[in-house]
């Protein structure tokens, strides 16, 4: 979680960010094993998913294993649309995305966020730098 948890800097970390690049970097199959597992294998709670940066995490692993990542994003965008769709019911119900409660629209508007991510993911993966 430390890397999808919002605060993977290195101002935040010193030198652990750097450790955990190096972890990454010499074991991508695993990080994405333990990636599909914990958020593609099984669903994930829709607020849940709005506070983390999932993304980021594949992203820096998309160098290295650009396929995989491409398939993981493809997966898990499935899991986003069904979550964006829920929302946006509860938006409808209610009528105006001002009129629910403050967490509810972040989250609302975080999961369009993390929609666009994945869909950059699955159709071609850029790598970035770890």
């Amino acid at each position: 979680m430390l890397i999808v948890g919002g605060n993977f800097t290195e101002d935040a970390l010193g030198p652990l960010y750097h450790a955990v690049l190096t972890r990454l970097r010499n074991a991508p199959s695993a990080y994405l094993d333990t990636f599909e597992r914990l958020f593609v294998a099984r669903p994930v709670d829709a607020r849940q998913l709005s506070k983390l940066y999932l993304a980021a995490f594949l992203q820096r692993l998309a160098s290295a294993a650009p396929d995989r990542v491409r398939a993981l994003a493809g997966r898990f965008l499935g899991q986003i649309d069904t979550a964006v769709h829920a929302m946006e019911q509860t938006v409808e119900e209610i009528g105006a995305l001002e009129a629910l409660p403050q967490e509810t629209a972040f989250a609302v508007e975080n999961l369009e966020i993390r929609r666009r991510e994945f869909r950059l993911l699955s159709a071609t993966t850029r790598p970035t730098n770890p």
